[in-house]
């Protein structure tokens, strides 16, 4: 099958049924904030952190997702957002997209000097933001033991990020798409959400962006990695279904010479 060609989805009606929601909501026991509730939360049970010590707020699709607190730290609930930087006289770079139960890098309304960096939701949404300047009923050595974690899931939240670059900067365009389909389905399983087929909650446009390519290029992967089977595809709903063969593309391996 060409690259140009149409795709014949080998999703049916009953399989596309049954696929997961666009990134539905965590669970407060997979969300990378679950140690720092814990904490705020002096003992309440994982059943209850979410009304007792989040802040929950819905985001509507578009909206800009900002700190409300000018200390605090924002985890994705359910939906998606995605961080964008702007360019000299162009399209912003979007930067990072952030999944459910990941922690996101905010400016505050008040903060000055803060990077240019707009974080907006992808679609309806929702957030989790907890303070952390005022604890109370903390004991100053609690107080401690907290602002430590934060400091280990901020610099754990650095490492997933870094990974993520690392898997999409690849040599050559195939590597760039085989490494971020990976990426996404490593993220959704360390948040106890299905991995193996999974909608992206992102157009193509901005895929094209943050992987440094061009919108039509990346739809032109999207149909050359059905055609070899490595992939599922019909719209956002994706099946990874050839997991190795897409880890060889992405660590540069030669792609299978058989015609796409």
């Amino acid at each position: 099958m060409s690259d140009s060609g149409n795709v014949t989805p080998l999703l049916t009606p009953a399989n596309r049924r049954r696929f997961p929601p666009y990134c539905p909501p965590v669970e407060c026991s997979a969300c990378a904030l679950l140690a720092l509730c814990r904490m705020a939360g002096l003992g309440v049970d994982d059943a209850r952190l979410a009304e007792v010590v989040g802040r929950k707020r819905p985001v509507a699709r578009g909206t800009e997702v900002r700190r409300r607190e000018r200390r605090s730290v924002i985890a994705v609930r359910s939906g998606a957002l995605k961080s964008e930087m702007p360019r000299p006289g162009g399209e912003a770079q979007i930067v990072a997209f952030h999944l459910p139960g990941e922690l996101v890098a905010l400016a505050g309304a008040d903060e000055q000097g803060a990077p240019e960096v707009r974080t907006l939701a992808l679609m309806p949404s929702e957030v989790c933001e907890l303070p952390v300047s005022d604890l109370p009923g903390f004991a100053p050595e609690d107080a401690a033991r907290f602002h430590l974690r934060l400091a280990q899931d901020a610099t754990a939240a650095l490492l997933a990020a870094q990974r993520t670059l690392a898997w999409t900067r690849g040599e050559g365009a195939e590597a760039r798409l085989a490494g971020f389909l990976l990426d996404i389905a490593a993220r959704f399983a360390s948040r106890e959400l299905p991995a193996q087929a999974f909608r992206l909650p992102m157009p193509r446009r901005d895929i094209a962006n943050f992987l440094g390519l061009a919108e039509e290029t990346v739809c032109r992967l999207f149909r050359r990695f059905h055609g070899r089977g490595w992939i599922a595809v019909s719209g956002k709903r994706v099946v990874l279904r050839d997991p190795a063969k897409l880890r060889a593309v992405a660590a540069g391996a030669a792609a299978d010479a058989s015609p796409a």
